[in-house]
């Protein structure tokens, strides 16, 4: 019951199309190996077998695939252990049952509360390179659906890099660069921004734009890119605010 639990979850959580009755096979076979290879020879060698048939049968896929999945369901069996030992000694009376229920519980809240908003921030997250001032540099963008800042003599989608990503390609001040920089290179974009009703962002005209993701790859012959002051992301997980109509139209 408990693997079979874990083995939805993680069908749930990295969105693989994996029925009912592939589950319930992989976790029965799972266990019954995992059982056997109590009293069999070579323990370690029947439960490394017993784990890569049950990732096997349940998601299937190539080697690289079942050896992502088999560590994420390591990890998580080994983080359900965890918290149905620690319930266990709360509870008044042993039973694998409660605590079967009980650790359930406890795993789908950290799903909801936590690993559930990161999963769905990185289904936002590409891999972006473009050529600027004979360089090519290489971001990680997030895609912002609340993005609707044009260029506005082209009307071309203005995406948001943060200011340090060009600090570590050019050496010197950002200033010196945009001065040496061709004028028709560079954009002057009017905004407006929550605690902040106008301002003014210099933006600069990109060449050779990649975006990659898990739908596959766009390729973009030109675009514009605003350059912000401030860091987009408190933490570090992206350097870019993508426009969405890159995204969705894969053109300008």
């Amino acid at each position: 019951m408990a693997l079979g639990f874990l083995l939805a979850l993680i069908s749930a959580t990295f969105k693989q199309k994996c029925r009912i009755r592939r589950i319930l096979s992989a976790s029965a076979v799972g266990s019954a190996m995992g059982c056997a290879a109590l009293f069999l020879p070579g323990k370690i060698f029947c439960f490394l077998l017993a784990f890569w048939l049950t990732v096997q049968i349940a998601f299937g896929g190539n080697w690289k695939r079942q050896l992502y999945l088999g560590g994420c369901l390591a990890a998580a069996a080994v983080f359900y252990g965890g918290v149905w030992t620690v319930l266990t000694e709360w509870l008044p009376f042993s039973s694998w049952i409660t605590g079967w229920f009980l650790a359930m519980a406890g795993i789908c809240f950290f799903y909801r509360l936590v690993w559930r908003d990161v999963r769905r921030q990185k289904d936002f997250l590409y891999q972006v390179e473009f050529s600027w001032a004979g360089k090519t540099i290489h971001v990680c963008g997030f895609a912002d659906t609340g993005n609707f800042l044009y260029e506005p003599m082209g009307r071309m989608p203005v995406s948001v890099m943060d200011k340090s990503v060009l600090q570590k390609y050019y050496k010197g001040s950002f200033k010196d660069l945009i001065e040496k920089h061709d004028e028709n290179g560079i954009r002057m974009i009017p905004y407006h921004s929550v605690g902040r009703k106008r301002g003014v962002m210099m933006g600069i005209i990109v060449r050779n734009i990649l975006i990659s993701g898990k739908e596959g790859k766009i390729q973009i012959e030109k675009g514009v890119i605003g350059i912000s002051e401030e860091p987009l992301s408190e933490k570090g997980a992206y350097q870019l605010l993508l426009h969405p109509d890159l995204i969705q139209y894969g053109r300008l």
